[in-house]
Parts: structure tokens; sequence; C-alpha cells
């Protein structure tokens, strides 16, 4: 377009942006996980552009976001064991999309594939980043995390292949994932020496890595992660002013933009979202407890957890998981178990968590 013919037009401002897209809220709730994907989609649309505005736009926002909510938590709790078998080609859980992969490979739809876990990259900070890089989603959807939305869970799955009830010895550490990606790929038929494991905060120039002659390269970045964890003064605002500085180190661009130059097909996902959540207090009763963290607590049996004065969700025998489990309770609506007034964070059963990007890019 001729620049006299943009002279006059204006772009509208993020504000009016984010109201036409509250305008357009769903009349009810979705009933089916593709009704959840496009709403999940459309909310990471509205939270990421409402983060400067006013007050009185974000608490309609947010009001918005939880009438969603109490309708999508008591969906997953109902429909969360049957998405997790479903055979559909699109992987419906983070656990399916290694099969997915190999699929295309068996198939020649691909010759080499990387596979980039961005940890914590909720829909918000996707949408975000996609307006300010040089990135195409060529295919682009959610996929459903695995509950608890934790990383030693979900990110294990994602890189097993499988339900964490396959891995119940290494369910609460990541220590296991780089065997777990080679004994995927083994099993596919691909030598230990044609796949690699990376892991990288995702800095330029110290976290640069080769492909050499990797015929599947998967990748762990946590700068989002790292980045979401010390957003406790100012919320997702902190988070984005952060996300832009990451952002433009280029590490993301230069990654993907090489892989493409070497013919690998590259994918992007997330092992969870996260959630802009309010504290209501650290749990500190004096109650044995395995592990807490700002929206989900593991206790050492039911019975520590029933006499905790720890207010959340119980959900016990969750799908997926191995029998051997421990009981855990998870923060309900926004709030975090934490005194931070604010924070952002992961683990509980919320759509921004739960439903994730699924992406194949190029750049």
């Amino acid at each position: 377009m001729d620049n006299w013919v943009n002279i006059g037009i204006r772009r509208p401002s993020e504000e009016e942006r984010a109201r036409e897209l509250l305008e357009a809220a769903p009349s009810n709730p979705p009933t089916d996980i593709a009704g959840w994907h496009t709403v999940a989609e459309w909310w990471g649309d509205i939270r990421r552009l409402i983060a400067y505005a006013s007050t009185e736009l974000r608490d309609a926002a947010w009001a918005t976001w939880a009438a969603l909510d109490e309708a999508f938590v008591p969906w997953l709790r109902n429909r969360y064991g049957v998405q997790l078998t479903s055979a559909a080609v699109w992987p419906a859980g983070v656990h399916r999309i290694a099969p997915f992969l190999s699929r295309r490979l068996r198939e020649g739809l691909a010759e080499r594939v990387m596979l980039i876990v961005v940890d914590g990259l909720g829909h918000a900070q996707w949408r975000h980043l996609l307006d300010r890089l040089p990135l195409k989603a060529l295919e682009s959807g959610s996929t459903i995390a695995l509950v608890p939305t934790y990383t030693t869970v979900s990110r294990q799955a994602i890189f097993a292949g499988e339900l964490p009830v396959a891995f119940p010895d290494t369910l609460w550490t990541t220590h296991a994932e780089r065997r777990r990606w080679g004994d995927h790929w083994s099993n596919e038929g691909i030598p230990d020496t044609r796949v690699t494991y990376h892991r990288r905060h995702g800095r330029l120039p110290h976290d640069r890595l080769e492909f050499d002659d990797a015929v599947v390269t998967g990748v762990v970045v946590n700068a989002v992660d790292d980045l979401m964890h010390t957003s406790e003064l100012f919320g997702d605002v902190q988070l984005l002013a952060n996300l832009d500085v990451w952002a433009d180190n280029g590490f993301l661009v230069d990654l993907v933009a090489r892989a493409n130059a070497e013919g690998i097909e590259t994918w992007i996902t997330a092992d969870h979202g996260n959630l802009e959540c309010i504290g209501t207090g650290a749990v500190s009763e004096g109650v044995a407890i395995e592990a807490a963290g700002k929206r989900l607590i593991r206790y050492p049996n039911r019975t520590l957890r029933e006499v905790s004065g720890a207010q959340g969700v119980v959900w016990d025998d969750i799908p997926g998981l191995p029998s051997t489990a421990e009981p855990l309770l998870f923060a309900p609506g926004r709030t975090a178990f934490t005194n931070n007034r604010i924070s952002v964070s992961h683990g509980g059963l919320s759509l921004d968590e739960v439903i994730v990007p699924l992406a194949r890019v190029t750049a």
C-alpha cells in the first residue's frame, strides 16, 4: 500500500481491540474441546491486551474470565480422561505430540523435526510473541497440558510421549527427560546418535545450539517460566515487558530460522500455561506437606489434606497419574497460596494453565 493511503488511518489502541474482543464473548460456555480451544485463544489475546489497560477494563475482562473458568473446571474434571485417550490426529494432549511427530516422519511429511518446548508459555504470551517477532505459524492450534500443570508432570510427558502413569518413579523430577525422549525415538527405529535433547535458558549468544545430523531435536527453553516466576510486583505487565526484552534478544527467531534453513520442520508448544494470581496467604498451619507451590499443594496423605486449613479444589484419582501420586489441593479461581499480592504462576486447573499453544512455525 502506498504511504499516502495510510494517512488518516488510525490503528485501534490495545484497549479498543480488547473491548472489541470482549464484545464477542461467547454467550454460553463451550461443551467440547474445540470450543474451549477457541475460547483459550480468544482470551489469550484479551489478557495480553489488557495488561496496561484501565482498571475498569481489566476488572470487566477478568469478570468475564471468572464466569468461563467456573464452567471450564467442571468440564475439565468430567472430560479430561476422555481427551487423554482421544485418537484424533491433532494431539489432544501434550503427551501425544511426540507420537504425532513420529507419524509425520513415517509418512514422509517431514524428513527432520524439532520440538521446542517453551516452559510456561501460555496463549497470552504466544500471541504477544507472534505480534512482535518475524515468526509465522504455518499450522496452529491448541492442546491440553497434563494435570497438575506442573513442569515435572507435563513436560516429562511431552518428552516421554506417554502419560505420567508410565513414569511413577520420576513424577516430580525432570532429570529423566533426555532418557525418555531417546527411548521414544529408539522405539520408532531412530538411533540415539540421531536424536538430541537440549535445555537452554534462551539467550544469545550463550545458548546457541547446533543441529549436526540429528533427525530429531528436542529443545527446552526456560526463559518464559523464569520470567514468569519473577513477575511478583506488577504481574502481567511485568511479564510482558520482560518478554519483549527476551524476544528482542533473538534466540527464538535465530533457532527457528536456522532449523528452517537446514530443512528441519519446527514445532513449538508448552508444558503448561500460566495465570496472573491474587495471593491469599502462604500455607503455614503446621500440617506436613510434600511440597507447596503457588497454585498447588502436595500432601503425604488424604488425612493430612483434610485437616489442613488451606482452602482449595480437591481432585483425587486424576486420569493419567500413577496410583501412587500424592493427594493434591489446587488453588481455586485466580487465587494463589502465597503472601504476594500479585504473581504469575501455574500448577492449577484454569483455562490459562491447561490449554496451551501448538504450532508449526517458520521464521
